[in-house]
């Protein structure tokens, strides 16, 4: 009788213990879900500060030329250059995005007119390294130079 009792507690024990360690799994796994979905807000974020600083840029320009961002495809760096050069550098790690990358653009650069705007609609994706159903949409409105986020 005794034997049976320590049989049957071992194996209760052991039905807890994995019935908690699959709830931790499940929890950790969601956590770093929403983990990865913040900080691809924060990049895209991050990115569309950088783009409204460049449309001043260019609505203060004493010249033609024009400031522009390029972005590196399949990376997290883009950079800010006027004219043929580069003036910046940025890293969307930078800012504590780590995994966040520019995912299928087949863009030469961003370019802003003197009032803002952009010549025609572009659409910018942004997807995490590691969780690659994470993806943002940021669409640059042609007329208004706005940026819109979409999932």
């Amino acid at each position: 009788m005794k034997r049976g009792h320590i049989l049957l507690e071992i194996l209760c024990t052991v039905a807890l213990v994995s019935v908690f360690t699959t709830l931790a799994v499940v929890g950790v796994g969601e956590t770093k879900t929403k983990i990865q979905r913040r900080q691809l807000e924060m990049a895209a974020r991050r990115f569309i500060m950088d783009c409204r600083a460049v449309q001043q840029r260019n609505m203060f320009a004493e010249s033609d030329e024009g400031w522009r961002i390029t972005i590196t495809d399949n990376s997290d760096k883009y950079t800010f250059g006027k004219g043929g050069g580069v003036v910046e550098t940025h890293h969307l790690s930078d800012s504590g995005c780590d995994g966040v990358i520019f995912k299928g653009n087949a863009l030469d650069s961003i370019r802003f007119t003197g009032t803002g705007s952009v010549d025609d609609e572009k659409s910018i994706l942004l997807m995490h390294r590691d969780n690659e159903s994470l993806i943002l949409t940021l669409n640059l409105q042609p007329v208004t130079g706005r940026i819109e986020i979409s999932n």
